[in-house]
């Protein structure tokens, strides 16, 4: 069996989902608690169009939200909801590794766009990533390595975030397509 992958560009998702009119509707990103999560999948629902849901998680601790709750009781709450996707986004690749391992034993199709900051703790309301820094040991390699490994995990969407830039979009394209994955929406102009 082909395993089919979703491709997101970096950074922009949603931006690039609503321009290029492709599954999904709503892509509620960045969700760092479940009350946030109860919040936004309320209102994105409303729209009877699919909905993603997409996660923050702690970055030292990817079975964690940023809020400190669980990542598993966040997807308990939604996992017979109308939601059509989980993902995670806006962590750090090894945050991210350990969430898809936990999400992988859900019934709804799941991914992961990792940033490449060396943290974001430093990021306070009001403010936004133009104070953060890129991590050095961020890398192209490094980084379809890690995207590989989430498809390996059953990730069928994946994609980057903040730092990822179309280059590394494009480097885990070609290491797809490599692989003989097939890639069913690639969002960012390939």
């Amino acid at each position: 069996m082909v395993k089919k992958i979703f491709l997101i560009d970096g950074g922009m998702g949603q931006e690039l989902i609503h321009r290029s009119r492709k599954k999904p509707d709503s892509l509620c990103e960045t969700v760092s608690s479940i009350e946030e999560a109860l919040i936004v999948s309320e209102v994105a629902l409303q729209s009877q169009k699919p909905v993603w849901l997409s996660f923050s998680v702690d970055e030292d601790n990817g079975a964690l939200l940023r809020s400190g709750e669980k990542l598993n009781d966040a997807l308990k709450e939604f996992d017979k909801s109308k939601i059509d996707a989980f993902l995670v986004n806006c962590s750090p690749p090894e945050a991210i590794d350990k969430a898809v391992n936990i999400m992988k034993s859900y019934s709804k199709p799941f991914g992961a766009l990792a940033n490449g900051f060396e943290t974001t703790k430093p990021l306070f309301p009001g403010e936004n990533v133009s104070v953060l820094k890129k991590r050095d040991d961020f890398n192209e390699t490094k980084f379809v390595d890690s995207v590989v490994s989430n498809i390996e995990n059953n990730a069928s969407i994946v994609g980057g975030c903040c730092e990822v830039s179309p280059d590394y979009i494009s480097a885990i394209h070609k290491r797809i397509l490599n692989l003989n994955y097939t890639i069913t929406n690639a969002i960012g102009g390939f």
